[in-house]
């Protein structure tokens, strides 16, 4: 080891990676997301609360994607290219866990949509991802 943190090609590759699982993490996690999430109400019988049906539900959280990636995605992004810039080496277990907890932020919003499931399936995907995300920042992989 040569006792200084790693190098900026290294944060560099580490980011891009990172970035790239997250996304594709994020997509599946909102897939996941819409097929399990509560119907809402159908727009259109506006008068009285209509169920919507499965699949129209299924195609309303889809839609919804690109705004939660907005909402959610991005702030998880910047958060992890904050830890891939400034986190020294240091263990796998200790970076992950910080950025497992830095991940569910983004998801203070969602609290107040009315649905746990969804808050319960999004928070399950980010801290899945921070569990399994590449740590070659780890000092025991020299």
């Amino acid at each position: 080891m040569d006792g200084g943190g790693p190098s900026q090609e290294e944060k560099h590759t580490w980011i891009a990676t990172c970035g790239v699982r997250y996304c594709v993490t994020f997509g599946i996690g909102w897939i996941v997301t819409a097929a399990v999430g509560p119907p809402g109400s159908d727009p259109h019988h506006p008068e009285a609360w209509v169920a919507m049906s499965r699949w129209a539900s299924f195609k309303d959280y889809l839609s919804a994607g690109p705004g939660m990636f907005l909402m959610i995605g991005i702030p998880s992004l910047i958060i992890l290219i904050v830890v891939g810039l400034r986190c020294q080496r240091m263990p796998s277990e200790q970076i992950r866990v910080m950025t497992g907890f830095m991940l569910l932020l983004p998801l203070w919003f969602l609290l107040f949509a009315g649905g746990a499931l969804v808050v319960l399936v999004q928070g399950a995907f980010q801290c899945a991802f921070a569990a399994v995300m590449p740590a070659p920042l780890d000092p025991r992989a020299d």
